[in-house]
């Protein structure tokens, strides 16, 4: 588990998988527990938004492919028995990653650093 704290709000966990891949994206090495000062705050920001909508976009390609895929599959499942439930969707890194954006808004607006443990 990976928390990431700032004076400005609570507190926002993420489980490690997720969180290092956020910390990643932030340009962030893998180190935990650590912190970024103030004035780092608006290059991560920036950087986080620029791979989210990268990871978005490549998401949305896979998922035309897949839809492709499903329908062919879909056809002939169709033949077999519609007794299997359905298969729930993943929760995507963009919508994971949206409290953590916007504490990192909130750190910027109020210029104050961002630590995580």
């Amino acid at each position: 588990m990976i928390t990431f704290k700032s004076k400005v709000s609570g507190d926002i966990n993420y489980h490690t998988k997720v969180g290092l891949a956020l910390l990643t994206m932030m340009g962030r090495d893998h180190k935990v527990p650590s912190a970024m000062y103030a004035n780092d705050i608006p290059a991560a920001l920036s950087r986080l938004q620029l791979e989210l909508a990268k990871a978005a976009e490549a998401a949305a390609e896979d998922a035309t492919a897949a839809a492709e895929q499903q329908e062919k599959a879909s056809q002939a499942e169709s033949q077999r028995s519609n007794n299997e439930e359905e298969k729930t969707d993943p929760i995507s890194l963009t919508v994971r990653a949206e409290p953590l954006l916007k504490l990192l808004q909130q750190a910027q607006q109020a210029n104050v650093g961002l630590m995580w443990e």
